[in-house]
């Protein structure tokens, strides 16, 4: 995501929904969920304290 972000703003894009979607992601890592699929970032997004 980092490469994406970077290349993005490099070239004017705005970054904004890509930034938040980064931050839900590193949420469920810290929460211990890495190995979990993409349904446990809809969870967290529907019930942040999930």
């Amino acid at each position: 995501m980092d490469n994406i972000i970077h290349a993005s703003k490099a070239r004017g894009i705005d970054v904004g929904v890509m930034d938040a979607a980064k931050s839900i992601v590193r949420q469920a890592i810290d929460r211990g969920y890495g190995k979990q699929d993409f349904s446990r970032l809809a969870e967290l997004i529907r019930n942040p304290s999930a």
